[in-house]
């Protein structure tokens, strides 16, 4: 059976083309519990100017990939793509939607998940995608604001590349889905484990498949996605079975990621390490932003004890 509708699903990024202009931010919206916090930021977001299209809004390697992933969908048949927005919650590419700061990422300023929530990280982003599809969204009503409103015409296909966060986000909605549509016509491109439940449409995607492709790690998946639409844009059947086949023969033909050789530091010095990323990049630096960029230099620790110093460090320095 063919497609008669794609949907390419794509995760909103960090990277915005903002400027220096002023926009409303999750981290001003701190207190109270998950949906409280969600209910004032709606009424502040909802109320915020909004001047341009999301295709315009976001910027980075990865989102370049997912531009260059929907323009290949059009080669299969009619399609439309889709963000899964931790401000907006879902949103159409063509929305003119506004300028904000908020993501499903732990650790960051501007993250849906805070301490003072008291629940695991998975049900804190659950409860906030919930809260947001419940709000008619920045264009209106009548548009739809869960992945399942996608899934009202039976014959179409739903292409899903985002990372675990948003992913665990959407879980719910994303097994209704499966139910209704199947493995063949629900795909999921991710590195790692499903998500329980969403084994059945799971595509795996190897980092090794970077090599192959290019690209950086986090758009690997998006090209691997772009990748199976060539080869079955002649046929227009797309295939949840066809997509895994093709990956693992990709992998199969393509050489193991190389290990890098990263330099140990001692406590003291990686102590001193995190002061000077600290000063280079003030209001900005936290655990995973900091730990990415120590690796990024070369440098080896483990999450966890890199984690520690970074308290220690933080604590003697206020």
């Amino acid at each position: 059976m063919k497609t008669t509708t794609l949907h390419i699903v794509l995760s909103c990024t960090k990277r915005k083309r903002i400027g220096d202009a002023s926009y409303p931010r999750l981290r001003e919206v701190f207190t109270g519990d998950v949906e409280q916090r969600a209910a004032r930021w709606i009424s502040r977001i909802d109320g915020a100017d909004a001047s341009r299209p999301a295709r315009d809004l976001y910027a980075g390697e990865y989102w370049r990939a997912g531009m260059g992933l929907a323009a290949r969908a059009s080669r299969l048949c009619p399609s439309s793509t889709w963000v899964l927005s931790a401000g907006l919650g879902l949103i159409n590419l063509d929305d003119q939607i506004p300028a904000y700061g908020a993501t499903f990422a732990s650790g960051q300023e501007d993250s849906v998940v805070v301490k003072s929530d008291g629940a695991p990280a998975s049900e804190v982003r659950r409860r906030w995608w919930s809260a947001l599809a419940s709000w008619q969204g920045p264009v209106g009503p009548g548009r739809p604001r869960r992945i399942a409103d996608l899934a009202a015409d039976r014959a179409a296909s739903i292409v899903v590349c985002a990372g675990p966060d948003y992913l665990a986000a959407i879980r719910p909605e994303l097994v209704d889905t499966l139910n209704v549509l199947g493995g063949e016509r629900l795909l999921l491109f991710g590195s790692g484990a499903p998500e329980t439940g969403l084994e059945g449409a799971w595509v795996r995607v190897p980092g090794q498949l970077r090599l192959r492709f290019g690209g950086s790690m986090s758009s690997t998946s998006v090209r691997a996605a772009s990748a199976v639409i060539d080869e079955i844009a002649e046929s227009g059947v797309l295939s949840g079975d066809q997509a895994r086949s093709l990956v693992v023969s990709w992998c199969d033909a393509t050489a193991p990621l190389p290990r890098p050789e990263r330099k140990r530091l001692s406590d003291l010095d990686v102590a001193l390490w995190i002061v000077s990323d600290s000063k280079a990049h003030p209001g900005s630096a936290n655990k995973s932003s900091s730990l990415r960029r120590f690796r990024d230099d070369g440098l080896a620790c483990e999450q966890a004890r890199f984690g520690r110093l970074f308290d220690i460090t933080s604590t003697r320095r206020r």
